[in-house]
């Protein structure tokens, strides 16, 4: 259970990273 919660947690992580990049690539 905490691992797949951790799994999640991280693939959170990424697509954040990911829309940042994409916002500031825009700007």
């Amino acid at each position: 259970m905490k691992r797949k919660h951790t799994v999640q947690f991280v693939v959170s992580s990424y697509n954040c990273i990911a829309i940042c990049a994409t916002e500031e690539a825009v700007a």
